[in-house]
């Protein structure tokens, strides 16, 4: 349900808490090529890069996710 989720975050804001992360996609390594990285270390180089999933509002969502199928045509 991750697409789910990301339209979610965007319809109903506060529904989702996110904190700003340094990321970055591994394009060389031999274990993670092609995985998002997320550098958790205390003094990584410069601004964040992403905002990362934290917690949400289950059941806001899923409400959302009824609401949303009910109103299907």
């Amino acid at each position: 349900l991750k697409d789910v989720l990301g339209v979610a975050a965007v319809a109903l804001p506060g529904v989702v808490t996110a904190d700003p992360q340094h990321a970055d996609v591994e394009a060389r390594g031999d274990l993670t090529r092609g995985m998002l990285v997320v550098d958790v270390r205390g003094t990584p180089a410069g601004p964040p890069t992403a905002r990362v999933a934290t917690d949400v509002s289950v059941g806001e969502v899923r409400q959302y996710i009824e609401r949303t199928l009910k109103a299907a045509p």
